[in-house]
């Protein structure tokens, strides 16, 4: 910098006596007033106490021009007393009437050196500590971003600069829904989405409408046969009235049975008296071939015994059938819908 003598007027206040009883010396004299020359001199009051006056003082100065030559990319160091580059994770700052200086890089940004402004992380890395070179890495197939509704739908936002690793997610196409999310991000992988699944990103897994995938096993993807049964959303959702526990939402909850447009409709009356019915028509048919085997002849009981036995397991085989066919995951036509409903 540049050096400068500079003197300045100083005003002052002494209470340096002039005697009253001696003569006054001289005002050019100086040696009584090293400081300068009084422009008014000490006076007693009345009561004999002393008067204080003021003055002029004359005070040279060596200033030193705080001004250098640096570089436009350079601040002036003080310490060092050089012109030099800001250091890594750091940018030079350059404001009105204040020497430029160098600033740490806030979070979510790094800075290389000799810069004017730090960087934003760019999407896939991020950096949570203030005054850093570079920026962290995601793991493979995760980008920065959250989790947001956009227009009724969940979207994920793809953000720079990101601050911490909870802005790691996995990119669309792909989750790691079968994660915590308090587990460490070093042990979570990102599981590619098929068919029935719908994957935005994240931690985000929904089936879509006609698929339906058990709750502990959410990539075991199932097609319904009715799609009206499975709404799709979260694993394990079932339309209205439709048994969870059931494969593909293929049978009605308890109480209710599948009408004729695939809804689950309540029972009615009729419905529970089937299956007494049923019964009682069984004990009846039974009642009479063992009357009629009874009032034949006894060459001829024999034969029918083993006729009566014969029709009995047919009719039990039959039923046997019947349950097995309703479970079946089958659109049946009517009437033989309405059957199978009856008789299981």
């Amino acid at each position: 910098g540049n050096v400068e003598m500079v003197t300045f007027a100083v005003p002052f206040w002494t209470s340096t006596l002039v005697p009253t009883n001696r003569p006054h010396q001289d005002d050019s004299d100086t040696s009584r007033f090293p400081y300068g020359r009084p422009a008014n001199r000490m006076v007693l009051d009345w009561q004999g106490n002393p008067q204080y006056f003021w003055g002029i003082a004359t005070i040279d100065m060596v200033l030193e021009d705080l001004t250098f030559d640096c570089a436009d990319d350079e601040i002036y160091d003080y310490d060092l007393k050089v012109c030099r580059q800001c250091y890594p994770g750091t940018e030079r700052i350059q404001e009105d009437d204040v020497a430029p200086y160098c600033s740490e890089c806030e979070a979510g940004h790094y800075g290389l050196g000799g810069e004017d402004s730090c960087t934003m992380c760019p999407l896939g890395r991020y950096q949570a500590s203030a005054g850093s070179s570079e920026c962290e890495q995601c793991p493979s197939g995760m980008t920065t971003g959250s989790l947001q509704m956009v227009r009724g739908a969940l979207s994920l936002l793809e953000l720079q600069g990101s601050t911490g690793e909870d802005f790691c997610n996995c990119i669309q196409g792909s989750t790691s829904f079968l994660y915590n999310e308090t587990a460490e991000l070093s042990a979570v992988s990102c599981d590619a989405c098929g068919e029935g699944l719908e994957c935005v990103g994240g931690n985000s897994l929904v089936l879509e409408s006609g698929y339906w995938a058990p709750v502990n096993q959410p990539f075991s993807v199932f097609v319904c046969s009715d799609e009206d049964a499975c709404p799709g959303g979260a694993p394990g959702t079932c339309s209205f009235q439709r048994s969870e526990e059931t494969l593909a939402c293929s049978a009605c909850v308890s109480g209710y049975r599948e009408g004729t447009d695939g809804h689950c409709e309540e029972c009615g009356g009729l419905d529970f008296l089937m299956m007494p019915l049923a019964a009682l028509f069984i004990v009846i048919f039974l009642v009479m071939i063992y009357a009629l085997a009874v009032t034949e002849r006894r060459a001829t009981q024999l034969r029918s015994t083993l006729l009566a036995a014969l029709t009995i397991s047919q009719i039990v085989t039959l039923l046997q059938h019947l349950t097995v066919m309703d479970a079946m995951t089958v659109q049946w036509p009517e009437p033989l819908a309405g059957l199978l409903r009856a008789m299981a």
